[in-house]
């Protein structure tokens, strides 16, 4: 992995604990522009995203560009050190976003995330007042229970009729996790020690949480608009779970596109056609 320069971290405080948050910042010389915001998915880090924010520069000049590990990922992660005693909430989430664009001076956020990075982003829609745009791509959608063949769907259907789903999930999704990456589902790219799976751990129960529906549906008139991209052969995300969750946002700008033949790692393996979608988007 190439090493940049613009790779930072900053002190973050979640309650009464601190984190060191990994980031890269890209500022541009025009600060009337957004800032782009890349959020990476449940399994992935600003590590891997690399081409993908290369690309972001070179094609947006004028847009700063921003990407941040979140708690339970990438080198936040490892910054971290033990989690088995904490919960990773979106509520957690949104204050490190919070606290790095606060420290970074940033007046206005287009979100870009993936998977659970687009949940999150959803989630901060609602929570964070300088949010002006997203880009969700192959969002987390909370209940696709009936949109969901196999043993997913199954799993989610039994953890979404037992009130105590979440705590049914912190047995059951580690051995969920270990199926995944024995079956090399989850990122080549990373070495998954018992450490990591319990993140991903972590990170799905406190996404869990939150109905994307619900969220989805309070969203207020973005100037940037709320748009979705996903892959048409996704073994992950129900495109019909997305597709329902598009037709639960009110707002007038939004957009989706269905693209064939691509699988869900978009900003890894598919990351020229996102930016080539972006520049559909913010050049409008």
């Amino acid at each position: 992995m190439e090493n940049y320069q613009n790779e930072r971290s900053a002190i973050i405080s979640i309650g009464d604990k601190k984190i060191q948050v990994s980031y890269l910042w890209y500022p541009s010389l025009d600060e009337r522009k957004h800032s782009i915001l890349v959020l990476p998915g449940l399994d992935e880090s600003i590590g891997d995203y690399h081409k993908f924010i290369n690309e972001l520069i070179k094609e947006f000049p004028k847009y700063s560009v921003l990407a941040i590990d979140l708690r339970g990922q990438g080198k936040t992660l490892e910054n971290e050190g033990r989690i088995s005693s904490y919960t990773i909430s979106l509520d957690h989430q949104i204050e490190i976003i919070k606290g790095v664009t606060e420290y970074l001076s940033i007046k206005s956020l287009f979100l870009v995330g993936l998977s659970y990075g687009a949940g999150v982003s959803l989630y901060a829609a609602n929570r964070i007042k300088n949010v002006e745009g997203l880009a969700l791509l192959a969002p987390y959608v909370s209940k696709f229970k009936n949109f969901s063949d196999g043993f997913s769907g199954l799993w989610y259907t039994l953890v979404h009729l037992n009130p105590f789903y979440k705590i049914i999930s912190h047995f059951t999704l580690p051995f969920y996790f270990q199926i995944a990456r024995d079956r090399k589902r989850l990122n080549p790219n990373v070495e998954w020690t018992s450490r990591k799976l319990f993140a991903l751990t972590k990170l799905s129960t406190g996404i869990m949480d939150i109905s994307t529906s619900r969220e989805a549906h309070a969203l207020k008139e973005l100037s940037l608009g709320v748009h979705f991209l996903l892959g048409e052969r996704d073994d992950l995300v129900a495109i019909n779970a997305v597709k329902h969750l598009y037709q639960k946002i009110n707002c007038q700008n939004k957009t989706i596109r269905i693209i064939p033949q691509i699988g869900h790692r978009l900003l890894i393996n598919n990351y020229s056609l996102c930016t080539k979608w972006l520049i559909d988007i913010l050049n409008e």
